[in-house]
């Protein structure tokens, strides 16, 4: 549904839809994409022939959001658009074609040319056409993921969890588990996070990981489920205290205070140990305990 806006402000914003200036007609178009009613699609949809790029970007995303939250139905002749915008000029016209494609599935002709970019190894393009026909679940979408489990391109696998994720093709997402590249070790913990079942589990593996993402979305885990006890999240902060980065660290600081929070009879465990931490040399760790 929209968002609430006084009628003289939905006034100004569609009038905003036709002004000389680009900028003026992308904010339109993006805010009308809020808080605009079902009438206002067409106004937005004619911004798709605009000879700005970036007020196209804008349309494409405003009339995804009215679609995705049900304000205006995917229509015939805006469909044949967007997949004409698939090959436009400028890249971001292309990226965000692609990104909100799925807004307009199901549809022969535009699922035809995702499967193409997919199928023709369009790297980036080809990973994002990919979660699109997932999103909009294409039938085709299965096969796809699947063939991309064996992908050379990390990123294509990585993008094969994202859309077995969408698709709730856990089988799939369990064929990745162990992956070599941690680009796609973490969206495989995220689609498990997600399924709910086995959760814990699987992040509990997750934080003897050798790569510090994906300790530190483990450990992000259990900041929102503080069901890690503080010995395994203090073992998880001595793991993270050898890595370059401060990823696993700063998420093992909270995962801990979440914990104390939670469990009183570990409290005061938690916190000796945190105002140790605070005498550090590690300088993140110290702003992060700032805000503990």
């Amino acid at each position: 549904m929209a968002r609430e806006a006084r009628p003289e402000a939905r006034d100004l914003l569609r009038d905003g839809l036709s002004d000389s200036e680009p900028w003026v007609r992308g904010w339109a178009a993006r805010a009308l994409g809020s808080v605009g009613e079902p009438e206002d699609g067409s106004a937005i949809a004619a911004l798709l022939d605009d000879p700005n790029a970036g007020v196209i970007v804008q349309a494409l995303r405003a009339l995804a959001r009215m679609i995705g939250d049900g304000r205006r139905a995917p229509e015939t002749h805006t469909r044949s658009r967007v997949v004409d915008l698939l090959d436009h000029e400028d890249a971001g016209v292309r990226m965000t074609a692609v990104g909100t494609s799925s807004a307009w599935l199901r549809d022969e002709a535009l699922a035809s040319r995702l499967v193409q970019m997919v199928r023709g190894d369009e790297g980036f393009s080809g990973e994002q056409a990919l979660l699109a026909l997932a999103r909009g679940g294409e039938p085709v979408a299965f096969d796809l993921v699947t063939e991309a489990l064996q992908h050379p391109r990390p990123e294509r696998r990585q993008a094969a969890a994202l859309a077995a994720r969408e698709l709730e093709a856990w089988d799939l997402v369990d064929r990745l588990d162990g992956d070599s590249s941690a680009l796609v070790r973490v969206a495989v913990l995220d689609a498990m996070i997600a399924q709910e079942e086995g959760a814990e589990s699987a992040v509990r593996s997750a934080l003897l990981d050798r790569d510090p993402v994906v300790r530190a979305t483990a450990l992000a885990y259990f900041e929102e489920h503080p069901v890690a006890s503080g010995e395994t999240l203090a073992g998880a902060l001595a793991l993270a205290r050898r890595d370059r980065i401060a990823d696993a660290r700063i998420a093992a600081v909270a995962a801990l205070r979440a914990r104390a929070d939670h469990e009183s009879l570990e409290r005061g465990g938690i916190i000796v140990r945190l105002e140790e931490l605070a005498e550090s040399g590690d300088y993140q760790i110290r702003g992060c305990l700032l805000y503990t």
